[in-house]
């Protein structure tokens, strides 16, 4: 009886700090906040750096709103079609498509093998950052059964967010701002700058 005691005090220690946790952190993104996201790497193990001259269109996604990241990806290559591109293969095209998965859900010791295998299931390639911190999910601020789709400028600053399911209504604001991202970096000189190159 007293052990059955000790654990139930354990876990309303563990449940108290888990709360105390998530009041310490830190404001969900809004737009004008600074996201950088170099330093990740990628399923192939290579590192991000943030490209010059280009937005980034960033999908935070998980197992869990797989479906939903899919929707809103299928609904910006429709509109979008030539103006976006995967970051490693950009051939000056003014919007990147950066994919992350959140793996904050999955212990460490998976082998890299079959995360590769459980991103390509969700129909992604080499090219999604692995996030097993799960940080920028905690930076969103949102469920993680929620999808999310951050615009950030070629100034690393957050010009729009879109959170949950794709919808003709729910996209107009990220839609505006990609249209705008367009029209600026259009006028710029075009030079590529490739994968690698840094800010």
């Amino acid at each position: 009886m007293a052990k059955r005691s000790r654990c139930f005090a354990l876990l309303v220690l563990v449940a108290i700090f888990a709360m105390v946790g998530a009041a310490a952190a830190g404001p969900a993104l809004t737009k004008g906040s600074h996201l950088d996201l170099s330093g990740m790497h990628d399923v192939a193990g290579r590192e991000f750096r943030t490209p010059m001259r280009h937005a980034l269109l960033i999908f935070s996604s998980s197992r869990q709103n797989a479906d939903q990241t899919r929707r809103w990806g299928n609904a910006i290559s429709d509109r979008y079609g030539d103006d976006v591109a995967r970051w490693d293969e950009e051939k000056g095209e003014p919007i990147l498509i950066v994919p992350v998965l959140d793996l904050s859900r999955k212990p460490r010791i998976v082998p890299q093998g079959l995360v590769a295998k459980m991103v390509k299931l969700m129909g992604g390639d080499d090219e999604v950052l692995l996030d097993w911190q799960g940080e920028l999910g905690k930076k969103i601020g949102a469920p993680i059964d929620q999808a999310a789709v951050i615009l950030v400028g070629p100034d690393s600053r957050v010009q729009a967010i879109a959170i949950g399911e794709y919808s003709p209504s729910a996209a107009p604001p990220l839609f505006a701002a990609m249209d705008a991202q367009i029209r600026l970096l259009s006028r710029r000189p075009s030079k590529p700058s490739g994968p690698g190159s840094k800010r």
